[in-house]
């Protein structure tokens, strides 16, 4: 049945690039997902920003088959960790955990932001209340950081929790 499945796909696979309808529809996924993360809505600020992080709107470098879905990858959106750090930037000051965590790992490896530990201590401390990796990362920073720099970490995580307060009441309005 495997076998079967994945013939199947690569059947899928060729249709697609001969009619492009996999590009328009991932040029469409780019349309639309833009359209919302200007309008502010994080999620799709989150997913745009993964869009530039991988330079793809679908993530598998070829066919995948899982149960009756198969994934393709589709490179219509050129790698910028620049756009992509301040898209997840946007989107974790609204509080979403996911782009947190994203960010905080950015930090730490200098990517698209300058290199700043505390910061990513203060993003890892925010999403570490809903993410058990996000808060095992923030034990390691613990590790390498002066009391003096965790110090900072949790003043800023404070400002970054005010500012996504104030985010939320204004979203309410």
């Amino acid at each position: 049945m495997r076998i079967l499945t994945i013939i199947l796909s690569l059947a899928c696979v060729s249709a697609f690039a001969e009619d492009d309808t996999l590009q328009k529809m991932a040029e469409y996924d780019v349309k639309v997902t833009t359209s919302l993360a200007q309008q502010g809505d994080a999620g799709a600020q989150f997913k745009l920003g993964l869009m530039y992080e991988n330079g793809r709107t679908v993530r598998a470098t070829h066919p995948i088959v899982k149960g009756n879905i198969t994934y393709f990858t589709v490179d219509i959106v050129k790698r910028d960790s620049v756009e992509a750090a301040k898209l997840f930037i946007k989107s974790a000051q609204q509080g979403h955990n996911m782009a947190q965590v994203k960010l905080a790992n950015l930090y730490i490896k200098g990517e698209g932001v300058k290199k700043d530990l505390v910061e990513a201590f203060a993003y890892f401390n925010l999403a570490g209340l809903t993410f058990r990796y996000a808060e095992q990362k923030q034990k390691e920073l613990e590790s390498v950081l002066t009391p003096s720099q965790i110090e900072a970490g949790q003043k800023r995580s404070k400002e970054i929790s005010s500012l996504i307060e104030a985010n939320k009441k204004t979203e309410k309005k």
